[in-house]
This record gives structure tokens, sequence and C-alpha cells, in this order.
């Protein structure tokens, strides 16, 4: 991946994970200089493509301080979901979300499943929040 010009402080991707992933992931392949990762994935792991998993990370420009927000799931998730923290002027906190729900996955359990995450960081109380990814509703309005 390359990026010139102003570089921004954060980049969202999802469905990092390629299908057909059968060795990990060499960390060089992830690595952008001047960026901190989180991964919603262990690249280390063997056959991650076949996992059903596509991957989210987010990367943060290393100047930022930031850390990563765990939030109460079940193993059986239908989203996959990466929430990080950046600390901002004052007491300011900005959280910052991405998702990505897979289109052959079941909508209704997705659709709850996120209900259930945004409620958790709501009540983590964030002065900004930021939510992206991929959510594969078509139809909603």
């Amino acid at each position: 991946m390359q990026i010139a010009g102003d570089e921004p402080d954060l980049i969202l991707v999802t469905e990092v994970i390629p299908k057909a992933q059968v060795l990990p992931i060499a960390p060089a392949l992830l690595a952008l200089p001047n960026y901190s990762l989180y991964t919603s994935f262990d690249p280390t792991e063997s056959n991650l493509g076949e996992s059903g998993r596509r991957g989210i990370g987010i990367y943060v420009r290393e100047a930022l301080p930031s850390c990563e927000v765990h939030l109460q799931a079940t193993p059986s998730m239908s989203i996959e979901q990466l929430w990080i923290s950046l600390d901002l002027v004052s007491n300011d906190k900005l959280i910052v979300g991405c998702v990505y729900m897979s289109p052959s996955g079941d909508r209704h359990l997705g659709v709850a499943e996120l209900d259930q995450a945004l409620k958790q960081v709501n009540n983590l109380n964030p002065s900004h929040l930021l939510i992206a990814g991929d959510f594969n509703v078509p139809q909603i309005d």
C-alpha cells in the first residue's frame, strides 16, 4: 500500500485476509511506515482464508496515542469488528470502530450484534465516535 502527500491519521481496512490465504501473513506485507497496526486476527495463523473471517485492520499514525477497546463479544459473532480509542485534546477521546458484515451471513443476527456493540460503545461515553466499514446491507433505508 502506498500513501503519498498528506498522510491520514487513520486508515481503516476491511477484508484484509485473502480468501485463499494458507500460510501466515508476513508482518512486512501489512506494515506501513510511521503507522501502528491493530488487527482483528492473528496474522501468524495458518489457513486464515479458510476460516471464513475476512479480517479488519486499523492503521493509526504512530504519533497518536491509541489503544484497542475490547467489547464483550460472543465467540459466534456474525460480524467482525475492531474498536480503538485515541486520546484527543483535554479529556476528549475518539472511539473508532471498523465493522465487516459478510454478505452471506445472517443479516438479522449481524444487525442485532452490531446494535449490542454500539450500546457497549455508547456506555463508554466517548466524546467523539467514528464508525466505518463494510456493512453489506444494501436494502437499508
